[in-house]
């Protein structure tokens, strides 16, 4: 395969894969979400209320908790999709994103695991989560992972594309 084709199509790749990342940073927010007030729904309002009533500062802080938690959970994955984007368009990017996203990769691999373990009941700490939630949960997860593991690989291909033809173009 001629070697311009091959940077482009995997540029091309990282750009996509990075337009998933995003994507799923919003599916992240929307799972940490169900994980924290889904479960337990109904002694959380209770309790909110109650609260609330008490103490009016209550909901601005709880709104600043979960904001501290999705934020830097969000900045992450909207760094890896917009570095592979950027890597995709051609400007230089460092190998952190790259690292990041492997790291990324290993931790929904464990979320995998745990869903599952939660699915079969063996799980004596789980959520007792939804059998459609945990599915859908089980489902994008693999999702993301096969997304982050292409992005990886192909961020690599770039960067060792690019590597060889800079050589080469030194040898000249």
């Amino acid at each position: 395969m001629d070697i311009g084709k091959e940077l482009r199509r995997n540029q091309h790749t990282l750009v996509c894969t990075g337009a998933g990342i995003n994507a799923f940073a919003i599916w992240s927010m929307v799972k940490t979400c169900m994980l924290l007030f889904l479960q337990e729904r109904e002694k959380v309002v209770e309790k909110a209320a109650d609260l609330a009533e008490k103490y009016p500062w209550f909901i601005w802080m709880v709104f600043g908790l979960v904001s501290l938690i999705f934020l830097p959970l969000l900045l992450i994955h909207l760094y890896v999709g917009l570095s592979a984007r950027a890597e995709g368009y051609g400007r230089r990017r460092g190998l952190v994103y790259i690292v990041v996203a492997a790291i990324m990769d290993i931790l929904y691999v464990v979320s995998i695991y745990s869903s599952v373990l939660d699915l079969s009941g063996k799980d004596p700490d789980g959520m007792d989560m939804p059998l459609t939630e945990t599915l859908v949960s089980i489902t994008i997860d693999i999702t993301t992972v096969f997304i982050l593991t292409k992005l990886v690989i192909s961020a690599i291909r770039v960067k060792r594309i690019l590597a060889a033809m800079a050589g080469a173009k030194k040898e000249e």
